[in-house]
This record gives structure tokens, sequence and C-alpha cells, in this order.
């Protein structure tokens, strides 16, 4: 995934200006096993990307997740939400 850098230097460059930038929160699931039933699914489109080996190590990665995750709360992500201006 590009930085929030490389997102506004590629629009800059193309003659646009940042106008807004907001961090939106989403609830991808209520709780950890969800969001692991969820991405079992494969239906992200960066996960359909992986190689069926690697999606499978992730897969077991994220069925023994580490104590600083909270398996009973909410699985929230943060996504970066632009607006941009053309110049001129």
């Amino acid at each position: 995934m590009p930085s929030q850098g490389d997102i506004e230097e590629t629009f800059v460059r193309a003659g646009f200006a940042r106008s807004l930038h907001q961090v939106i929160r989403q609830v991808v699931a209520p709780d950890w096993q969800g969001f692991v039933d969820k991405m079992r699914l494969r239906a992200d489109s960066f996960l359909a990307r992986l190689s069926d080996k690697d999606f499978e190590q992730g897969m077991i990665a994220l069925q023994s997740p580490d104590s600083t995750i909270d398996q009973r709360g909410v699985v929230i992500e943060e996504i970066g939400w632009f607006v941009f201006a053309r110049l001129g």
C-alpha cells in the first residue's frame, strides 16, 4: 500500500493540491474470530493478490494472535480519505 506521502506526491505532481485528509475508522468485524472468518473468504483485492502459500501462512498467524490483540473487541481499520483540488 502506498504511504500518505506517496499518495500526496502523486497528485501534487499531476497538478492537484490537497484540500483535505482525514482518517476514517471503520468496523471490520465484531470480534477477532469474525475478522479471521472474513479474511478466510479472501474477498479483499489485496488478499487475492497473495500467493496461496503466503495467504495460508497469514491465516495461520491470524488464528494465533499475540497477547496484544483483544480477541473479544471490535476489529477496526483506519482508512486515509483524501480530497484533492485541481490547481489553476
